[in-house]
């Protein structure tokens, strides 16, 4: 039986984090939807709640029915077109925009990434820090041509984006018979996570139910031993026994502002920096930096009190501007500097 916070925190955190770091050169990062949540886009309830809306109609009886169930029950009644354009509509994300996540991902390492979203929020990551993916490098579906890119040696990261791409609706994975195609009907994406991902490590799969399932599914059809997830500590004890018999090994948090944290030490990066520098005239534009990028914010929103704290709660993914001491190694301090 766990008796304290500490212990706790060792066997949740520190041991799995320290094990998953031993192990970094073979991890693939695999990236779900909680890690866009930060920038505005909606969870899956809102989204479909959003799309039928658009479409006129309320879905009824959706409780026991899953988001890809309701996706096709959607696109039926609004029609292939207005389907594809409200979908687009609902993942635009504005272009200055990032996080703390995303920016500790693109500081690391990493090789090799893949996300089951379509949003651009990983390309975007990368361009705001001065390192844009090379577009030779991003494959988007589960087609053999665009899964090959793993095997090619590439002058830098690889992002694959195995459930399409927002500008390509032909190669999304949202409705039932986009997920049987993908990965119940024997084909490209079921062989290709079982030979060619050697240690997942999924970062944003613990914000819903269906979330979740979609790592469970992805670490099944690996057909590994092992899988890592930086998932809330609640929740990883209450998936403990799904866990176990995948070989998942849950790398626990107590709050989400922790897991750029994560992700630095398990690829032994330097913590990422993140300033917000205000200065005083109403004509002076503000720049949030997060890592290596750049953000400007107008004078208009800089002066908008209440504004510029909900950019920085966004853009700095809920960064803490007194924030406590860390849990997982030495203590280390990230400083928000003011003015």
């Amino acid at each position: 039986m766990i008796n304290s916070v500490e212990e706790l925190t060792e066997i949740m955190i520190r041991a799995p984090i320290q094990m998953a770091k031993s192990e970094r050169e073979s991890l693939v990062p695999i990236v779900g939807a909680g890690v866009s949540l930060p920038l505005g886009l909606p969870n899956w309830q809102q989204f479909i709640a959003n799309l039928s809306r658009q479409a006129g109609f309320e879905l009824a009886d959706t409780q026991d029915k899953e988001p890809p169930d309701l996706l096709e029950e959607i696109k039926q009644r609004m029609g292939e077109t207005a389907f594809i354009a409200s979908v687009q509509h609902q993942l635009l994300l504005p272009t200055n925009s990032t996080t703390a996540t995303l920016q500790a991902l693109v500081n690391a390492p990493i090789s090799k990434i893949i996300t089951t979203n379509l949003d651009p929020a990983l390309e975007t990551a990368f361009a705001k820090a001065q390192k844009p993916l090379n577009p030779e490098n991003i494959g988007r579906g589960y087609s053999a041509e665009e899964l090959s890119l793993f095997d090619r040696h590439a002058d830098g990261p690889v992002l694959l984006k195995i459930h399409g791409s927002i500008e390509r609706p032909s190669t999304w994975v949202l409705t039932r018979s986009n997920y049987d195609a993908a990965y119940v009907t024997p084909g490209n994406l079921k062989s290709f996570l079982s030979t060619k991902v050697p240690i997942p490590l999924f970062i944003g799969f613990s914000f819903s139910d269906f979330d979740v399932n979609e790592s469970l599914r992805i670490a099944k059809l690996t057909q590994k031993k092992k899988a890592y997830s930086i998932i809330q500590i609640e929740q990883a004890k209450r998936l403990a026994m799904r866990f176990k018999a995948l070989g998942i090994i849950p790398i626990g948090f107590f709050s989400y502002d922790q897991i750029p944290e994560i992700i630095d030490e398990i690829f032994d990066c330097s913590p990422l920096s993140i300033s917000l520098e205000a200065p005083y005239g109403k004509a002076s534009p503000a720049r949030l930096r997060v890592g290596a990028a750049d953000i400007e914010i107008s004078p208009t929103m800089k002066n908008d009190e209440k504004t510029l704290e909900s950019i920085v709660s966004i853009l700095a993914n809920a960064f803490e501007l007194q924030p406590n001491r860390s849990i997982i190694t030495e203590p280390k301090f990230r400083t928000l500097k003011i003015g």
